[in-house]
């Protein structure tokens, strides 16, 4: 039989075993522990809107010249249907005339001396 101080030795032990086994179970549990999900993704920023447009160039008074001369040669030849811009003495013809008329808008055009004609976009019809 058992006596006082065993008892309260085997009540010890006993009790350190219960403590001992419970903190090993909770240690290693049968599901795996998953890892820790990261922190979610802050919102996606706005892109930035991209930067305007650059404003077209400012004809220069000798440009604007050049165009009123062109404009009184087309408008003396009787030419119609055309529209002409002048940037940095060049000048661009751009529409649409009857068939046999390309030569005298180009002429006309000419007439005022630009440094160059662009006429990809003159149509004859």
């Amino acid at each position: 039989m058992l006596t006082y101080p065993s008892f309260r030795v085997s009540t010890l032990c006993l009790g350190l075993a219960l403590t001992a086994g419970l903190a090993l179970t909770a240690a290693c549990s049968s599901e795996e522990k998953k890892p820790e999900s990261p922190p979610p993704a802050p919102p996606a920023a706005q892109p930035e809107p991209p930067p305007p447009a650059p404003e077209p160039p400012t004809p220069s008074a000798e440009d604007i010249q050049l165009q009123s001369a062109i404009e009184a040669a087309l408008e003396k030849a009787k030419i119609t249907g055309v529209t002409v811009t002048v940037m940095n003495g060049e000048a661009t013809v751009k529409g649409t005339v009857p068939k046999g008329k390309k030569a005298a808008v180009l002429a006309a055009v000419g007439s005022a001396k630009p440094k160059k004609v662009t006429s990809t976009e003159l149509m004859e019809q």
